[in-house]
């Protein structure tokens, strides 16, 4: 993996922040400049259209309105000197605002004041927009939800000069629509408005303008930026003198060329900003994080490379307390020195520790020669019977053992035990359970007898809470007779009809456990090549990978593939089998086994 410095990893963090907070900032900066500047127009959009509603009010009325949006198409001629004069006789008898008389009017007369009522909305509309440099300015009467009936502005629906030369007030008028009155002179032909499809969504919050009687100017978006220009519009609802909404003036100003110089003088101090700033930034950064991070953590790095070589707590102690940083770093480098030390300790214990371990072995293998010693490995040649014994411990030295000798000159011994645990415990249990059972077997004694004194011994004793199983049988070498008792071991397996059978004799308590207990005797009559199989837990119970035991069936399928073999023979084939099952598996249990045949 390629290593970044850590002066840069941080550095581009902290640079990445501070350009993402200077565009925000940019863009906040420039959101307010704009607001600020518009909120600069909101007077002067405000004072028109007021000053407008109040000049035109005296001449817009529903009644007209309703002619107009029942005559959109309706051509429009130019004034002529008849309905002109006509125009200025009802004005006379009737006053400049006083248009209730409309309605009774016949359709020559409504033709002519709507026309003269059109006329002057489009002169006082283009009057609006020449003057203040609005975009566009038009009046929007809702028709129903998706049509509106609009008037907008276009020089060639005026009249001017037929309509306003003779008033003294349109003079200031017609100075700012000098350039309608070039279009009248080619002027042929105009109607009252157009009724069009509208998106009555697109002016927000328009039921409220519409219904707000206090006839208050509602602007639009300050930021409405579109097709790479930027507007902002006012709206004021019109009423009637009944208080009927007759439609909403529209004034819209383009402000494009002061926004995009706002957001030229705003990007261009944030670019520049951000420059200025990250150069300073870098310098400072790199200054701190050297004598904050990187001297720190290079003392830290030198010292750990010399604890490598020197294992030397104390150094690295000595060396890192010259860091004074009061931040993670430092506590990194408390850390680090924390962490010598606890190596030099743990060195320190795993040093004593196998000087120890060195000397319990030195003890355990001294154990197992003992124990081994202590265990027959040649094995008496005698006339009347052949015998062969082996104990293969699970641990270096283990609970099992086996014994063989003469009672007297008619009667052998043969015992086979297994001790409660494993290891030195065990072993040392068992050497003293196996010294007296050799004390205790007398001339002329039973094995249950042998066995009782030796379970109220060691039940008195209570040595380690330990007890033993054992298997005792007395052979009397001139008869055959076999008399044996058992303490809670494995049933033997006898072969005298020509396989190996289990002899399932009464199993009495482990000796060791309580004194009292009684225990009982049981005669097998062996003739001539008959076989006894004794052994411990750790051959039925040998247990494979898979967790599955040996038992006593397979061993008594091991003992019965060459039943007739000698005992050396029978013991080789009853370890293979089970060394074959088991396989990888690890032995958990000690492995005794022994085999007497007798031979008459």
């Amino acid at each position: 993996m390629k290593r970044r410095k850590l002066v840069i990893q941080i550095g581009i963090v902290v640079m990445v922040v501070f350009i993402l907070m200077m565009v925000a900032a940019e863009r906040y900066i420039l959101k307010r400049n704009t607001e600020v500047y518009l909120e600069s127009k909101n007077e002067m959009i405000i004072d028109d259209l007021m000053q407008f509603r109040n000049l035109f009010s005296d001449k817009l009325y529903l009644s007209v309105e309703d002619y107009w949006i029942n005559n959109p198409e309706k051509t429009i001629q130019p004034m002529t000197d008849e309905e002109v004069n006509y125009l200025f006789e009802f004005y006379n008898n009737n006053g400049r605002s006083d248009a209730e008389s409309f309605d009774t009017l016949d359709d020559y007369g409504k033709g002519i004041l709507a026309k003269n009522l059109k006329s002057t909305l489009s002169y006082l509309l283009l009057y609006c927009k020449n003057t203040r440099g609005y975009s566009d300015a038009y009046f929007l009467i809702p028709v129903d939800y998706e049509y509106a009936f609009v008037v907008a502005i276009d020089p060639n629906d005026l009249n001017i000069e037929s309509l306003y030369s003779s008033s003294e007030d349109d003079a200031e008028y017609a100075s700012a629509t000098d350039g309608a009155n070039s279009a009248v002179e080619s002027y042929n032909e105009y109607t009252f408005g157009d009724i069009i499809p509208f998106d009555f969504g697109s002016i927000k919050d328009f039921s409220a303008i519409t219904s707000n009687k206090d006839s208050e100017v509602f602007f639009a978006d300050s930021t409405n930026v579109k097709n790479g220009k930027a507007y902002y519009t006012g709206y004021l609802p019109m009423y009637d003198q009944n208080d009927n909404n007759t439609g909403v003036l529209c004034v819209e100003y383009d402000f494009s060329d002061a926004y995009n110089s706002i957001l030229y003088t705003s990007t261009y101090n944030v670019v520049r900003n951000i420059i200025v700033g990250l150069f300073f930034m870098a310098v400072v950064l790199l200054i701190c994080l050297y004598f904050v991070a990187v001297k720190p953590l290079r003392k830290t790095k030198e010292a750990l490379d010399m604890y490598k070589i020197t294992k030397n707590s104390a150094e690295v102690e000595e060396r890192l307390s010259q860091v004074k940083a009061r931040n993670e770093i430092g506590q990194f480098a408390g850390n680090v020195v924390q962490l010598a030390k606890e190596i030099d300790r743990y060195t320190e214990e795993n040093i004593e520790l196998a000087t120890k371990n060195a000397k319990v072995k030195t003890e355990l293998d001294l154990a197992a020669t003992i124990q081994s010693e202590s265990l027959i490995k040649e094995f008496p040649e005698n006339p009347y019977y052949e015998v062969f014994a082996s104990m293969t411990p699970a641990k270096e030295v283990g609970g099992d053992f086996y014994n063989i000798y003469d009672l007297d000159d008619d009667h052998t011994v043969f015992v086979i035990a297994d001790v409660s645990g494993k290891g030195m415990a065990a072993a040392l249990f068992m050497m003293a359970a196996m010294t007296t059972i050799r004390n205790f077997s007398t001339p002329g004694s039973k094995p249950s007898e042998i066995i009782s004194r030796v379970n109220n011994t060691l039940a008195g004793r209570k040595i380690m809470g330990m007890f033993v199983t054992i298997w005792l049988g007395i052979l009397d070498k001139k008869t055959g007779l076999l008399t044996t008792s058992n303490a809670g071991h494995e049933y033997p397996a006898v072969n005298t009809t020509g396989s190996f059978e289990l002899f399932k004799d009464t199993h009495g308590l482990v000796a060791g456990g309580y004194a009292g207990v009684k225990y009982t005797d049981h005669e097998i009559q062996l003739s001539k090549g008959d076989t006894v199989f004794v052994y411990t837990d750790g051959v039925p119970e040998a247990t494979n990978a898979e967790g599955k035991m040996f038992k006593d069936t397979r061993m008594l399928e091991a003992l019965n593939k060459k039943p007739d073999a000698s005992p050396r023979e029978i013991l080789d084939m009853v370890k293979s089998s089970v060394d074959e099952f088991v396989g990888d598996a690890e032995q958990f249990d000690d492995l005794t086994m022994l085999c007497i045949k007798f031979n008459g």
